[in-house]
């Protein structure tokens, strides 16, 4: 996902198990690498201006996800973007049910 871009500059920060099967480039976003084989991405100054990114987290919210997941606590971040998230599964859930 994320074009094998997202995390090249950073996975010694995660477990090695979590890269084993990762499709990952070095260069550049690569939509080929997706499993759908498009670019579903926005650009990080996208990201920025709509106040997505925290100075801790500078690759968002999937960044801050894995040191949560991990153990990390923030709990001013930690809320905003469990507040994030809770907003996008409410969307979706909405989107199920006018589906059905």
């Amino acid at each position: 996902m994320f074009g094998g871009k997202y995390t090249t500059d950073c996975k010694d920060e995660f477990p090695k198990s979590w890269f084993r099967n990762a499709k990952l480039c070095k260069e550049k976003h690569d939509p080929e690498l997706n499993y759908f084989k498009v670019n579903a991405s926005q650009t990080l100054s996208v990201w920025k201006k709509k106040g997505w990114i925290h100075k801790e987290d500078p690759r968002g919210w999937f960044q801050w996800y894995c040191r949560y997941y991990r153990g990390r606590r923030m709990p001013k971040e930690d809320k905003r973007q469990i507040k994030r998230w809770k907003a996008i599964e409410r969307h979706v859930s909405q989107i199920t049910k006018t589906e059905r």
